[in-house]
């Protein structure tokens, strides 16, 4: 998926919150997520939200959508890297 170099700025942004070592504070994928959204500033959160809005809307497998980002997270299906992707768009909706 293309992305412009706002929109990849911010997915890159959102993988290096989302990197190995969170998940050594947080035992919950939703709590690393909230802390993620927490770190990107207010201004771009309407792009992380139409970005996740296009790609959840693009039918591509979630998990090649990720691997821009450079979160590093082995997913082991589509599935669940599109929860993941949904999980994230609501803590982006919750967080305004």
């Amino acid at each position: 998926m293309e992305m412009t170099p706002t929109q990849s700025a911010v997915w890159t942004q959102v993988g290096k919150a989302l990197s190995h070592q969170i998940f050594d504070r947080f035992e919950r994928f939703e709590d690393a997520v909230d802390e993620a959204v927490s770190g990107i500033a207010p201004d771009e959160r309407p792009v992380l939200r139409g970005l996740l809005e296009d790609m959840l809307a693009s039918g591509e497998d979630a998990r090649s959508l990720w691997e821009p980002s450079g979160a590093g997270i082995a997913f082991q299906d589509a599935r669940g890297a599109r929860m993941a992707m949904e999980m994230l768009l609501q803590a982006v909706k919750s967080k305004g």
